[in-house]
Formats: C-alpha cells, sequence, structure tokens
C-alpha cells in the first residue's frame, strides 16, 4: 500500500480489494484510527478465485479495528510449488538409478567371490580325493602340498648361521 493513503489519517472508509496488490503493508497504516470499515483483502464482486491482494505475514501490529479481517498470504505460489515437486522427482529418480546400479556392482562381485571360492573348494576336493588314503595332506591357500611345506634351511640361511658363530 503506498505510504501516502496512510497519511489519510481521518479516513473513514478504506477499500483496496480487486488491485492484485502484494507486498507488505506499511507500519504507517496504524495512524489511520478513525477508519469506520476497511477492505484491505476480499473478492471484487462477481469476481472468484479468492483474495484480490496477498499481503506477507506478519500483518503490522497496532492494525486499525476495522481492518481486522485482512488476511496475510505467506502461501507459495504454484510455479514455485511445481518446481520444488520436479526438483525433488529428478533427485528421487537420480537415488533410484544410482541405487540399482549400486546393486548390480555388489552382485557383481558377489557372483565373483562365490565363483572363486566354488573353484577353490573344488580344487581341494580334488586334491584330497586324489592323495593317498590316510596320508597327511597339507593345505595352503587353496592349493594341496604333498608333503607339507618345506621348512628345511636354505643354503643363504645356512651361511648365515655359520658366519654368525
Amino acid at each position: 500500500i503506498p505510504i501516502e493513503l496512510s497519511q489519510l489519517t481521518r479516513l473513514s472508509q478504506l477499500a483496496l480489494f480487486g488491485n492484485k496488490l502484494s507486498g507488505s503493508l506499511s507500519p504507517e497504516i496504524i495512524k489511520m484510527k478513525e477508519l469506520d470499515s476497511c477492505a484491505l483483502t476480499g473478492s471484487q464482486v462477481g469476481v472468484t478465485g479468492g483474495n484480490s491482494n496477498k499481503f506477507t505475514c506478519p500483518m503490522p501490529a497496532g492494525l486499525p479495528s476495522a481492518c481486522s479481517s485482512a488476511k496475510c498470504d505467506d502461501g507459495a505460489p504454484a510455479v514455485t510449488l511445481a518446481v520444488v515437486v520436479l526438483i525433488v522427482g529428478i533427485v528421487l529418480v537420480v537415488l533410484i538409478v544410482l541405487g540399482i546400479k549400486l546393486h548390480k556392482n555388489h552382485q557383481a562381485k558377489r557372483t565373483k567371490l562365490l565363483k572363486e571360492v566354488t573353484t577353490t573348494s573344488a580344487t581341494v576336493m580334488s586334491d584330497l580325493n586324489t592323495s593317498k588314503a590316510g596320508a597327511p595332506v597339507v593345505i595352503v591357500d587353496g592349493k594341496s602340498m604333498p608333503d607339507g611345506p618345506d621348512f628345511s634351511p636354505n643354503d643363504a640361511a645356512l651361511a648365515a648361521a655359520a658366519g654368525g658363530s
């Protein structure tokens, strides 16, 4: 509302609906104490679609009592709501696609590991079946060693031991 209107302190009637005003009400409106009737928001006669003026909340403290029917409107416009819904939809689609890719990657790793374990188990079982019955079998890293690991000292170890004494 233009500040000039609020300077009309002796005004008895104020009707501003039907102008598509928006923004905040000037704090100067509280000076209009002599208002008998005040129509800041409301539909024009014969016009549907809600309030014609939309003022942001909060309304100024000390608003004249005749203007108590004025309502503030902080509702989001339809365009803003549509943009928010669109952004949320895009984010959901991206998250779903990433989740599907992650699941496929996890399945591939699991299948590869299962195949490796199955192959190793088959090799170990084959080695156990082909070795002599009752003979000890040592399995290291999925492979059987017929005589077990060779713990005999090698030439370098023998030379080091002889030089240290």
